[in-house]
């Protein structure tokens, strides 16, 4: 059964909206902001995983 509620969708996008794409001046440049903040802290993250993975096996496998 594909039931589809309008008034069901229609909330989610007023709550969604302001987080996704956002109406007010500038805001697509806070959302940007906020995408380049999280890529920068995600490939930060790696690279300390990933250099204390190498530097705990070099210690246990000299």
């Amino acid at each position: 059964m594909n039931r589809f509620d309008r008034q069901l969708w229609q909330r989610f996008i007023a709550i969604a909206q302001p987080y996704f794409y956002p109406l007010e001046p500038g805001g697509g440049r806070i959302f940007l902001g906020l995408v380049a903040l999280l890529l920068i802290f995600l490939f930060a993250a790696m690279f300390v995983f990933v250099s204390a993975v190498c530097l705990g096996t070099q210690v246990l496998f000299p």
